[in-house]
């Protein structure tokens, strides 16, 4: 008999309740050991959203110094946040960014990255992005400004734009 009590059972009814009890207790072991597996998973996810959100940032700041990037035009390419917002994105935060932002980023580093291949050096490709230009979509204004009217529609035509340029289309 399962010796489960401080005394030894007596009786079939005493070892089949100990033997209940025991497995009760595991039970319970291992539901909590799976709650804070679970809770482990969660967090290393949350994590990952924070590093995303902080990498992109760096990327979206990094690419605005280059291009010189008033305070209104980054609020604007972000889809219109606010300046404390802005501010508080500034200090780099390891911070979930919603789809839309990070969708925003994503449009803006592409089109970075189609500029650099176009251009032999950052000075030029930096340029042409505050070069007026007649073509579609811009009619008339550079692709800084047309991007900073803050639609993502903008963002999506200038990135066709610059990706049909240097070959993607």
């Amino acid at each position: 008999m399962p010796s489960c009590l401080p005394f030894k059972a007596a009786s079939k009814m005493t070892a089949y309740k100990c033997t209940i009890l025991i497995i009760c207790i595991h039970m319970h072991i291992w539901r909590k050991q799976a709650v804070v597996q679970h809770d482990k998973i969660q967090a290393k996810s949350v994590d990952a959203e924070a590093l995303r959100g902080h990498v992109a940032l760096k990327g979206f700041f990094n690419i605005c110094r280059e291009w010189r990037c008033s305070q209104e035009e980054m609020m604007q390419m972000l889809g219109g946040v606010s300046r404390s917002t802005l501010a508080k994105y500034q200090k780099l935060p390891y911070i979930k960014l919603s789809r839309d932002t990070l969708e925003r980023i994503s449009y803006l580093l592409g089109i970075y990255k189609s500029l650099r291949v176009m251009y032999p050096t950052a000075e030029r490709a930096n340029r042409r992005i505050r070069l007026v230009s007649s073509e579609m979509p811009f009619s008339g204004v550079s692709a800084l400004d047309f991007m900073a009217r803050g639609s993502m529609k903008h963002l999506i035509q200038a990135r066709r734009y610059f990706d049909a340029k240097r070959g993607w289309a």
